[in-house]
């Protein structure tokens, strides 16, 4: 099975990385969509794999990250 990368149905702006249905590795913040899609192709190589990065196709941008100070 593919390395898929996946947004979060529980946590908004929150990047899954996964396995065989296992969360391997979560990425939240600025650049969470950037790095969970790095982290997908480096471990897809490492295990001579393909990425499934279909729904960071098609998830909308979630434009920028905002604290409250």
């Amino acid at each position: 099975m593919p390395v898929k990368l996946s947004l979060s149905p529980d946590r908004r702006g929150e990047w899954r990385v996964c396995l065989d249905d296992t969360v391997i590795v979560c990425f939240s913040g600025p650049s969470a969509r950037e790095q969970a899609l790095r982290r997908s192709q480096e471990l897809a190589q490492l295990l001579h794999d393909t990425a499934d990065v279909s729904e960071l196709l098609e998830a909308p941008d979630p434009g920028p990250f905002l604290t409250r100070g």
